[in-house]
Protein backbone atom coordinates (compact mmCIF):
# COMPACT_ATOMS: atom_id res chain seq x y z
CA UNK A 1 0.00 0.00 0.00
CA UNK A 2 1.05 3.62 -0.45
CA UNK A 3 3.19 4.72 2.50
CA UNK A 4 1.79 8.25 2.39
CA UNK A 5 -1.56 7.23 3.88
CA UNK A 6 -2.18 8.27 7.50
CA UNK A 7 -1.42 5.77 10.25
CA UNK A 8 -4.07 3.09 10.43
CA UNK A 9 -5.18 3.45 6.79
CA UNK A 10 -4.35 1.30 3.77
CA UNK A 11 -5.55 0.63 0.26
CA UNK A 12 -6.11 -3.04 -0.45
CA UNK A 13 -6.04 -4.61 -3.93
CA UNK A 14 -7.91 -7.90 -4.22
CA UNK A 15 -6.25 -10.66 -6.24
CA UNK A 16 -3.69 -8.60 -8.21
CA UNK A 17 -2.64 -10.14 -11.53
CA UNK A 18 0.52 -8.13 -12.26
CA UNK A 19 2.93 -5.84 -10.45
CA UNK A 20 4.89 -2.90 -11.87
CA UNK A 21 8.06 -1.64 -10.25
CA UNK A 22 8.49 2.16 -10.43
CA UNK A 23 11.91 3.28 -9.14
CA UNK A 24 11.86 6.60 -7.32
CA UNK A 25 14.83 8.81 -6.46
CA UNK A 26 14.24 9.78 -2.85
CA UNK A 27 16.98 12.33 -2.18
CA UNK A 28 19.44 13.98 -4.59
CA UNK A 29 20.87 16.63 -2.26
CA UNK A 30 24.40 16.45 -0.87
CA UNK A 31 23.70 16.05 2.84
CA UNK A 32 27.32 16.81 3.74
CA UNK A 33 26.99 20.32 2.26
CA UNK A 34 25.48 22.96 4.56
CA UNK A 35 26.15 26.09 2.50
CA UNK A 36 23.67 28.22 0.54
CA UNK A 37 21.91 26.98 -2.57
CA UNK A 38 21.65 23.44 -3.90
CA UNK A 39 24.60 21.07 -4.24
CA UNK A 40 23.93 17.58 -5.65
CA UNK A 41 25.22 14.36 -4.22
CA UNK A 42 27.55 11.98 -6.11
CA UNK A 43 26.82 11.78 -9.84
CA UNK A 44 27.80 9.24 -12.50
CA UNK A 45 30.29 10.34 -15.15
CA UNK A 46 27.57 10.17 -17.79
CA UNK A 47 25.46 12.84 -16.10
CA UNK A 48 24.91 15.74 -18.56
CA UNK A 49 24.03 18.20 -15.80
CA UNK A 50 26.30 21.31 -15.94
CA UNK A 51 28.61 22.08 -13.00
CA UNK A 52 26.43 24.97 -11.80
CA UNK A 53 23.09 23.16 -12.23
CA UNK A 54 20.42 23.82 -9.60
CA UNK A 55 19.23 20.20 -9.89
CA UNK A 56 20.80 16.77 -9.65
CA UNK A 57 21.78 14.97 -12.82
CA UNK A 58 20.30 11.80 -11.32
CA UNK A 59 16.78 12.98 -12.09
CA UNK A 60 17.71 12.71 -15.77
CA UNK A 61 18.21 8.95 -15.47
CA UNK A 62 18.81 7.19 -17.68
CA UNK A 63 21.63 9.71 -17.82
CA UNK A 64 21.55 10.43 -21.52
CA UNK A 65 19.99 12.77 -24.03
CA UNK A 66 16.75 10.78 -23.99
CA UNK A 67 15.21 13.25 -21.58
CA UNK A 68 15.58 16.99 -22.17
CA UNK A 69 15.46 18.98 -18.93
CA UNK A 70 15.42 22.75 -19.15
CA UNK A 71 15.75 24.93 -16.05
CA UNK A 72 14.11 28.34 -16.47
CA UNK A 73 14.84 30.99 -13.88
CA UNK A 74 12.29 33.70 -13.29
CA UNK A 75 13.69 37.19 -12.84
CA UNK A 76 12.88 40.86 -12.57
CA UNK A 77 14.85 43.77 -13.98
CA UNK A 78 17.18 45.78 -11.77
CA UNK A 79 15.39 48.65 -10.09
CA UNK A 80 12.03 46.90 -9.73
CA UNK A 81 10.48 46.04 -6.37
CA UNK A 82 11.24 42.33 -6.78
CA UNK A 83 14.59 42.43 -8.54
CA UNK A 84 16.03 38.89 -8.81
CA UNK A 85 19.67 38.20 -9.59
CA UNK A 86 20.58 35.78 -12.37
CA UNK A 87 22.56 32.92 -10.86
CA UNK A 88 24.28 31.53 -13.97
CA UNK A 89 25.65 32.84 -17.24
CA UNK A 90 23.21 30.65 -19.19
CA UNK A 91 20.24 32.12 -17.34
CA UNK A 92 21.62 35.61 -18.00
CA UNK A 93 21.94 35.04 -21.76
CA UNK A 94 18.46 33.52 -22.03
CA UNK A 95 16.90 36.22 -19.86
CA UNK A 96 18.41 39.09 -21.84
CA UNK A 97 17.34 37.56 -25.16
CA UNK A 98 13.81 37.12 -23.84
CA UNK A 99 13.68 40.64 -22.41
CA UNK A 100 14.83 42.18 -25.69
CA UNK A 101 12.70 39.86 -27.81
CA UNK A 102 15.90 39.04 -29.71
CA UNK A 103 16.75 35.90 -31.68
CA UNK A 104 20.47 35.63 -32.28
CA UNK A 105 20.84 39.40 -31.92
CA UNK A 106 22.62 39.44 -28.54
CA UNK A 107 26.36 39.05 -27.96
CA UNK A 108 27.06 36.87 -24.91
CA UNK A 109 30.11 37.31 -22.69
CA UNK A 110 31.34 36.46 -19.19
CA UNK A 111 34.07 38.23 -17.25
CA UNK A 112 34.91 40.49 -14.33
CA UNK A 113 34.19 44.24 -14.58
CA UNK A 114 34.06 46.75 -11.73
CA UNK A 115 32.01 49.21 -13.79
CA UNK A 116 29.05 46.80 -14.02
CA UNK A 117 26.73 45.29 -11.44
CA UNK A 118 27.60 41.78 -10.21
CA UNK A 119 25.61 39.18 -12.11
CA UNK A 120 23.67 39.81 -15.30
CA UNK A 121 24.04 43.06 -17.25
CA UNK A 122 22.82 44.39 -20.59
CA UNK A 123 25.55 46.46 -22.25
CA UNK A 124 24.37 48.58 -25.21
CA UNK A 125 26.56 48.89 -28.28
CA UNK A 126 27.20 51.96 -30.39
CA UNK A 127 26.17 52.44 -33.99
CA UNK A 128 23.20 50.11 -33.94
CA UNK A 129 25.27 46.98 -33.20
CA UNK A 130 23.65 44.18 -31.14
CA UNK A 131 23.70 44.66 -27.35
CA UNK A 132 25.76 42.43 -25.07
CA UNK A 133 24.50 40.12 -22.33
CA UNK A 134 27.41 40.30 -19.87
CA UNK A 135 27.55 37.96 -16.86
CA UNK A 136 29.79 39.72 -14.35
CA UNK A 137 31.53 37.32 -11.97
CA UNK A 138 33.00 40.16 -9.91
CA UNK A 139 31.78 40.12 -6.30
CA UNK A 140 31.68 43.93 -6.17
CA UNK A 141 30.72 46.46 -8.79
CA UNK A 142 28.38 49.25 -9.74
CA UNK A 143 25.14 49.25 -7.79
CA UNK A 144 21.86 49.06 -9.63
CA UNK A 145 20.79 52.37 -11.23
CA UNK A 146 23.25 54.54 -9.29
CA UNK A 147 24.43 56.69 -12.19
CA UNK A 148 21.63 59.06 -13.19
CA UNK A 149 21.15 59.31 -16.92
CA UNK A 150 23.49 56.43 -17.78
CA UNK A 151 20.93 53.63 -17.87
CA UNK A 152 19.84 52.46 -21.30
CA UNK A 153 16.65 50.70 -22.40
CA UNK A 154 17.00 48.33 -25.36
CA UNK A 155 14.42 46.51 -27.46
CA UNK A 156 14.37 44.59 -30.73
CA UNK A 157 11.82 43.06 -33.10
CA UNK A 158 12.32 40.76 -36.08
CA UNK A 159 9.65 40.42 -38.79
CA UNK A 160 9.79 41.18 -42.51
CA UNK A 161 12.06 43.99 -41.39
CA UNK A 162 14.26 44.18 -38.30
CA UNK A 163 14.05 47.00 -35.76
CA UNK A 164 16.22 47.83 -32.77
CA UNK A 165 15.63 50.75 -30.42
CA UNK A 166 18.16 51.94 -27.83
CA UNK A 167 17.03 54.72 -25.51
CA UNK A 168 18.83 56.64 -22.79
CA UNK A 169 17.79 59.67 -20.77
CA UNK A 170 18.24 62.16 -23.62
CA UNK A 171 18.10 60.40 -27.01
CA UNK A 172 16.93 57.39 -29.00
CA UNK A 173 18.92 55.35 -31.52
CA UNK A 174 16.76 53.52 -34.06
CA UNK A 175 18.23 50.82 -36.30
CA UNK A 176 16.08 49.49 -39.14
CA UNK A 177 17.07 46.70 -41.53
CA UNK A 178 15.20 45.60 -44.64
CA UNK A 179 15.41 45.17 -48.44
CA UNK A 180 17.86 47.51 -50.15
CA UNK A 181 15.93 48.15 -53.38
CA UNK A 182 12.42 48.99 -52.10
CA UNK A 183 10.90 51.15 -49.41
CA UNK A 184 9.80 49.78 -46.06
CA UNK A 185 8.46 51.34 -42.88
CA UNK A 186 8.16 50.89 -39.12
CA UNK A 187 5.37 52.22 -36.91
CA UNK A 188 5.39 52.93 -33.17
CA UNK A 189 2.85 52.70 -30.36
CA UNK A 190 0.25 50.88 -32.46
CA UNK A 191 -0.80 47.43 -33.64
CA UNK A 192 -2.50 48.40 -36.91
CA UNK A 193 -2.15 51.12 -39.52
CA UNK A 194 -5.64 52.34 -38.66
CA UNK A 195 -4.32 53.22 -35.17
CA UNK A 196 -2.67 56.23 -36.88
CA UNK A 197 0.85 55.60 -35.54
CA UNK A 198 3.96 57.70 -35.87
CA UNK A 199 5.86 55.95 -38.67
CA UNK A 200 9.30 56.14 -40.24
CA UNK A 201 9.37 55.32 -43.96
CA UNK A 202 12.75 54.21 -45.31
CA UNK A 203 12.99 54.81 -49.04
CA UNK A 204 14.97 52.78 -51.56
CA UNK A 205 17.84 55.30 -51.56
CA UNK A 206 18.26 55.25 -47.75
CA UNK A 207 16.52 58.57 -47.11
CA UNK A 208 13.70 58.68 -44.58
CA UNK A 209 10.28 60.25 -44.15
CA UNK A 210 8.30 60.64 -40.95
CA UNK A 211 4.53 60.45 -41.08
CA UNK A 212 1.42 60.36 -38.95
CA UNK A 213 -0.53 57.66 -40.80
CA UNK A 214 -4.16 58.32 -41.70
CA UNK A 215 -7.22 56.16 -41.15
CA UNK A 216 -8.54 56.66 -44.69
CA UNK A 217 -12.16 56.66 -43.64
CA UNK A 218 -11.76 53.36 -41.84
CA UNK A 219 -9.66 51.17 -44.15
CA UNK A 220 -6.43 52.19 -42.38
CA UNK A 221 -4.22 52.44 -45.49
CA UNK A 222 -3.87 56.19 -46.04
CA UNK A 223 -0.36 57.74 -46.18
CA UNK A 224 -1.44 60.39 -43.69
CA UNK A 225 0.54 63.57 -43.06
CA UNK A 226 4.27 64.02 -43.56
CA UNK A 227 5.87 65.43 -40.42
CA UNK A 228 8.76 67.80 -39.92
CA UNK A 229 12.02 65.80 -39.61
CA UNK A 230 12.87 64.67 -36.11
CA UNK A 231 15.37 61.89 -36.84
CA UNK A 232 18.88 62.26 -38.21
CA UNK A 233 20.43 59.51 -40.34
CA UNK A 234 23.72 58.43 -38.77
CA UNK A 235 24.60 55.70 -41.28
CA UNK A 236 23.14 54.01 -44.36
CA UNK A 237 24.83 50.79 -45.44
CA UNK A 238 23.95 48.08 -47.96
CA UNK A 239 25.30 44.52 -47.88
CA UNK A 240 23.97 41.42 -49.60
CA UNK A 241 20.84 43.19 -50.80
CA UNK A 242 19.97 44.35 -47.28
CA UNK A 243 19.93 48.00 -46.21
CA UNK A 244 20.60 49.01 -42.61
CA UNK A 245 19.81 52.57 -41.57
CA UNK A 246 20.81 53.94 -38.16
CA UNK A 247 18.96 57.04 -36.97
CA UNK A 248 18.91 59.15 -33.81
CA UNK A 249 16.44 61.60 -32.36
CA UNK A 250 16.13 63.52 -29.11
CA UNK A 251 13.56 62.55 -26.52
Amino acid sequence: SYHGYPRGFAQLVESPQTATIAPMQIDTRNREYSGPGFKPGPLPRTSPAPPDAVYSGLIECPCSTRRDIRVVQTYAMCGTDKSTAMETAGACYAGVAAMLNATGEVVNATGSRADLSPGCNVVPAAGGAPPMAYFNIASKGRACSTSAGSDVVEGALRSLVQLRVSMNASSVTITATGPADVWYAVGFDAQYMEDSPYAIILLGDGSVQERKLGTGGGDGHEPGTELAPQVAVVSNTVAGGVRTVVMTRAL
